[in-house]
This record gives structure tokens, C-alpha cells and sequence, in this order.
């Protein structure tokens, strides 16, 4: 397995931020949708394969909401479903129960994720701009 691929432990975390099931729709059939990308052919960056940089999408990546977030980049990154480069791991991400970040507490082992005040979103407007977006998306990603 790939240092940037995600253990069961780390899919099992990220599937448990959203409640198990999509956090864009809300249905069950989960993937592990990495936040910053891996590349083509995975990497050796260990960070790659944290809970962190993971966010749990319906579909696979052409299909479902991990199908709309490869195919509209701009938004899901605005969604946080996507990482920028140098963004960090603890950047907010957006769910159907609203804006929630994972959090470590300074152990690297241990992550778990947090509500957002939106006090604590850079760019509110634009981040809820993208939101409405997603949400008037076309029902073929399904």
C-alpha cells in the first residue's frame, strides 16, 4: 500500500465525519475522496493518507458528488472538499449538517472532527455561494 493511500483506520475515521453516509447528499455508497490530491501513481507523503485529508463523497470519480468534485474543482475547494496547495489539513470542509474542520490536538495519530463557528470560515460568502452551487448541481451526477 502507498505511504498516500488511506488505511482502514483512516477511511473508517473519514466515513465517520460524515455520519456514514455522503457528506453532500447524504447517501450511503462512501468513498475516501482525498483533499490534497495524490498525483498520478500516489506519493510518498505520509500526510497524503491521514483522516485529515480525507472527506467522505458519494460515487467514485466520475460519478456522485466524487464525480462533481473532480469535475468542478474551484467549488469543491471552496467547499474544502479540495485542499489548495499549502492549504492545511485543518481547513474547514463543508457538510449537509454544516461547515465542521478536523482537529488533532497537536497527535499526529489522533484526529477527529469539529463543528465550525463562521467566525472561523476565510471567505463566508463565497464558501456559501459554492454550497448553493453544489446543491442546485445537476441530478445526473447520480
Amino acid at each position: 500500500m502507498s505511504q498516500s493511500a488511506f488505511s482502514d483506520q483512516s477511511r473508517m475515521a473519514i466515513y465517520t465525519a460524515g455520519d456514514h453516509r455522503c457528506i453532500g447528499c447524504g447517501r450511503p455508497d462512501l468513498t475516501a475522496q482525498h483533499r490534497h490530491a495524490r498525483g498520478m501513481g500516489g506519493s510518498r507523503d505520509r500526510r497524503l493518507g491521514l483522516p485529515a485529508n480525507g472527506v467522505p463523497p458519494c460515487g467514485h470519480g466520475t460519478a456522485g458528488c466524487h464525480g462533481w468534485t473532480e469535475h468542478h474543482p474551484i467549488g469543491a475547494t471552496l467547499l474544502g472538499w479540495r485542499l489548495a496547495t499549502g492549504q492545511p489539513l485543518k481547513a474547514p470542509f463543508w457538510t449537509r449538517f454544516g461547515w465542521r474542520r478536523w482537529t488533532n490536538d497537536d497527535d499526529p495519530d489522533f484526529w477527529a472532527v469539529a463543528y465550525v463557528d463562521h467566525d472561523d470560515l476565510d471567505s463566508l460568502a463565497s464558501r456559501l455561494a459554492a454550497v448553493d452551487t453544489f446543491r442546485a448541481r445537476d441530478t445526473c451526477w447520480h
